[in-house]
């Protein structure tokens, strides 16, 4: 027997809720020491690590990671600052905000050591 999704009589419909944002309105938001949005995102890294840090096989999320990075630099400088290293080879990456970084893929900082 076939569904017929007409039938439903919910007063709501599946939707994602996804569209275009306008020409220069900001896509992220920085997080802020004691936001409860981190405390959240924190509680989920700790307590899920193994469902929320997970990768497909052979996918480099480098590029995507990359170009996440550079949009935070150009929307908020004053929460993540990308810099390109003396050697020109390397890139750094700052959070001053929540007092962490990172230099030649060591994590360096002095920030709550539950965000480092």
């Amino acid at each position: 027997m076939a569904f017929d999704p007409a039938v439903i009589s919910a007063p709501f419909r599946m939707q994602p809720g996804l569209s275009r944002l306008p020409a220069g309105q900001r896509q992220l938001t920085p997080n802020h020491p004691g936001d409860a949005h981190l405390g959240a995102k924190l509680a989920v890294l700790r307590e899920h690590s193994h469902q929320a840090l997970c990768s497909i096989a052979g996918w480099d999320a480098g590029p995507a990671l990359t170009a996440l990075a550079e949009q935070a630099a150009v929307e908020h400088p004053d929460a993540w600052i990308r810099r390109t290293a003396a050697d020109g080879r390397s890139t750094e990456y700052h959070a001053p905000l929540l007092g962490w970084g990172l230099r030649d893929g060591n994590v360096e900082g002095d920030g709550d050591p539950a965000i480092g």
